[in-house]
């Protein structure tokens, strides 16, 4: 409780490497991940199927194989936000950030009292429902918790240094294909007003101390990405993962 092992490894300087699952919802999910050497796994609240009772026993299942749960979020509902803590994650991924306001509401609601107004609720699972030192539990809390910005627009792009300048915003995540989308180019993801979008977000985290965050859907993509400085990578999701094997080994055998 209140160790944060992957914000523990950004903060030595070294890389973070997880996924991103929203389709896939089996009890073993967890441990293949964590079997497979991920950091993390990150469970699509925004766009899957999970309801708060199977995104709870994911919570649950990832907490036991020693994986950091952390949550995609669905959008800025930050009442929500300390609900998906208690539930035992160990991180938000918020998306459409786009002002330094709102990544002050979303750190206060993450944030037990004085420094926000998460409520609090003890003896539950995300302190392992042992209710210890209340006091020592909250000032851990909000030291584990981490909290991930994707910059998925234009306007977040050009407010990235004031939204990553908000102490308790740990991590950029650059969107690009959803960078495209709001860019009007959609799907071009080495354009260079993508490029220059990356870049910019690396030179803002290397003058406020953040961490660059992206997604990378092939190996040569996310090793590219490190070469350049992202430390929290986002490797694929479950059913890129799975149809890209499948069609692969198909194409294979009838060939």
């Amino acid at each position: 409780m209140g160790v944060n092992p992957v914000k523990e490894k950004l903060a030595r300087g070294e890389t973070a490497i997880g996924t991103y699952v929203g389709e896939f919802y089996t009890a073993g999910l967890a441990g293949i991940v964590a079997a497979a050497g991920a950091d993390f796994i990150i469970f699509d609240y925004e766009h899957s199927g999970y309801t708060s009772e199977s995104l709870r026993t994911q919570i649950a299942l990832a907490r036991g194989a020693g994986l950091v749960a952390i949550v995609n979020s669905p959008g800025a509902q930050y009442e929500r936000e300390g609900l998906l803590l208690d539930m035992g994650a160990r991180g938000l991924m918020v998306p459409h950030v786009q002002s330094a306001e709102q990544c002050r509401a979303l750190v206060r609601a993450t944030r037990y009292p004085p420094a926000g107004v998460r409520g609090g609720a003890f003896g539950i699972a995300h302190d392992d429902f042992r209710i210890g030192d209340v006091k020592r539990t909250m000032a851990q809390a909000d030291e584990g918790v981490l909290i991930v910005a994707k910059l998925e627009s234009a306007r977040a792009i050009e407010n990235a240094e004031a939204i990553m300048s908000e102490p308790g915003i740990d991590v950029a995540l650059v969107t690009s294909y959803d960078l495209t989308l709001d860019m009007d180019i959609a799907g071009q993801t080495e354009h260079p007003d993508i490029t220059r979008a990356m870049d910019r977000v690396l030179e803002i985290c290397a003058r406020t101390g953040k961490i660059p965050g992206c997604a990378a859907f092939d190996i040569e993509t996310g090793r590219r990405r490190i070469a350049q400085g992202y430390r929290f990578i986002q490797y694929s999701w479950d059913v890129g993962l799975l149809q890209t094997a499948l069609a692969q080994g198909i194409a294979g055998l009838r060939s």
